[in-house]
């Protein structure tokens, strides 16, 4: 066996695998270069799902001619200097890897100029060799240019997804970094149309409602919390806006937009009881610490972290999450104690959050059989029907049974299957993000009865809509909910069960007995009769002796 070292195309080629995962990858690193230039106003555009071209331009700092090839040489970087300043990162860009990464299997072009020079530079760049570097005439700023993506690396290329697939990752990057970075003004185009815009002024809730929509920031409440090494601020969402996936949580650390699994634990833990199962919170939760508490070198792409203490920042978001849904009146907050044996200062948390979640009153089995007979007696809450059997009392949500029915009926029919025309066709207005999921499922919502068509920009008009929902509905909901079925990875089943959700009684609708009887002998003849398709239960029994037991008799 033979040892070499790799020459420097290859190694480099090897590296940008770490760091330059897909076009969404290209358009991140180069937005937290503009931002750590101080660029308060950036424009994206891409073209082909940024395949074929990116271009990032900002009006931050720039960088002086002589240094500009020096940029895609791998760990260079203007932001750190020794080991020491790994401590104090304070920057969202540090390793030097991203342009040597980017310039390693694409070709580029960069023009910048710094404030204080009356001509900039111009530098182009093909499989990280520099072909081109000169003076050139250009505003104050950076102007970067990406193309052909991959073209060098064939294999890479293979293995990314569908252009909408890659296109909605790009959207989501540039919404996460906007939220991340609300003093920054985003634009990004998509094939010369405008799909996101953010005023860039401080606001969190302006650019909230640029990149998620208007409906859902005015549901969202403020929230506050302390700890030692800094604050965390943000804004989570109202019970009733919970998601059917976590692409609506953005958690961010110093600037930095990151991922992890322990702050989105303590978010959703917060809510205790509040969300319905499978059900996630919208939230753009911020940490400002001490950068000594925070280990940003963990991950190549930057979108993980280490802290320090793990439990004080989990016990931090979990009592400010509480507070912010009016949960909690127990003011706890950080102490100073000391160690005897180490003469050491030691942070505790009082009166300690206690670990368990609060005691619920324990469900009763699903119903897996069929009774022998039934009566309906009534409707309770506006919500549950009550039926007796000759041994049992049945509870049913009436939502959650009309659901699996509804549900039931749209896999029996074939798709082109029973649409009904709206005699007044509906004007409804999407994000940026649902607008691209729309466009790119088209054909799908069509199949199963969903006639949206474009109105400019991103404005439908709602034509047509399956037979079970013909009675009408809340259409703006119905178009958040649909979204978020075709963003999930089975977005057919996901679709089935929303429109089969839209479509049910809600619950506090006044049923006639009729109707009761109606839906509960269709209940029991459908399969799984027992769950609702997003998998809570239809039915609660409570025997016969279990209430005699607990009267006393």
């Amino acid at each position: 066996m033979t040892i070499r070292i790799l020459d420097e195309n290859v190694a480099n080629k090897i590296a940008a695998g770490e760091v330059i995962e897909r076009p969404a990858s290209v358009v991140k690193e180069l937005i937290e270069n503009a931002i750590d230039a101080n660029g308060r106003r950036l424009l994206v555009e891409i073209r082909d799902a940024g395949v074929a071209y990116i271009r990032v331009s900002d009006d931050g700092r720039g960088i002086d001619a002589k240094d500009l090839p020096l940029a895609f040489l791998r760990h260079a970087t203007s932001k750190i200097s020794s080991d020491s300043d790994l401590r104090s990162i304070r920057t969202l860009g540090f390793r030097g890897e991203a342009l040597a990464s980017i310039a390693a299997v694409a070709r580029i072009e960069i023009y910048s100029r710094p404030q204080d020079e009356p001509t900039g530079a111009y530098v182009r760049i093909e499989g990280g060799q520099i072909l081109a570097h000169e003076r050139a005439g250009c505003p104050v700023g950076t102007n970067i240019i990406v193309k052909d993506l991959f073209y060098n690396t064939p294999a890479r290329k293979k293995f990314l997804k569908s252009p909408g697939a890659e296109k909605r990752y790009i959207i989501d990057a540039v919404g996460r970094l906007a939220l991340a970075n609300p003093h920054v003004a985003m634009r990004l185009l998509s094939d010369k149309e405008e799909i996101l815009s953010t005023p860039g002024d401080g606001d969190i809730l302006l650019a909230l409602q640029a990149v998620f929509g208007g409906d859902l920031a005015g549901g969202m409440l403020p929230i506050r919390g302390q700890l030692p090494p800094g604050t965390i601020t943000g804004y989570i969402g109202r019970p009733e806006l919970a998601r059917g996936q976590r692409t609506h949580q953005v958690f961010i650390v110093n600037g930095r937009w990151i991922e992890s699994r322990m702050l989105t634990s303590a978010l959703e833990r917060s809510y205790g009881s509040l969300l319905m199962t499978r059900r996630f919170p919208v939230a753009v939760v911020q940490l400002q610490l001490d950068p000594a508490f925070v280990d940003v070198n963990v991950h190549p792409a930057k979108s993980e972290v280490r802290f320090q203490d793990d439990s004080m920042v989990y016990k931090s978001l979990l009592l400010a999450g509480r507070r912010a849904l009016g949960q909690t009146e127990v003011n706890r907050t950080w102490v100073m104690t000391s160690e005897p044996k180490r003469n050491q200062a030691q942070w505790t948390f009082e009166p300690a959050i206690m670990q368990a979640e609060p005691l619920r009153e324990p469900q009763s089995p699903y119903v897996t059989t069929k009774p022998q007979a039934m009566r309906v007696i009534g409707q309770v809450f506006q919500g549950f029907i009550i039926v007796q059997t000759p041994d049992e009392m049945l509870i049913i949500d009436q939502h959650a049974a009309h659901e699996r029915i509804l549900y039931e009926r749209l896999r029996r029919q074939e798709k082109e299957g029973a649409i009904q025309e709206l005699l007044l066709p509906v004007t409804l207005d999407a994000t940026p993000e649902q607008a691209h999921l729309i466009e790119t499922n088209r054909e799908l919502l069509r199949s199963w009865g969903v006639g949206l068509e474009g109105f400019g920009g991103a404005s439908f008009i709602l034509r047509h809509v399956p037979t079970i929902l013909a009675s009408g509905g809340n259409w703006p909901k119905l178009l958040v909910q649909i979204t978020e079925a075709l963003a999930g990875s089975s977005p057919e089943e996901a679709l089935l069960i929303t429109l089969a959700c839209h479509g049910a009684v809600k619950y506090g609708d006044q049923l006639a007995l009729q109707e009761m009887e109606t839906l509960v002998k269709d209940l029991f003849q459908v399969d799984c009769f027992g769950t609702c398709p997003h998998g809570r239960p239809t039915i609660l029994r409570y025997s016969r002796g279990e209430l005699e037991t607990r009267f006393g008799r």
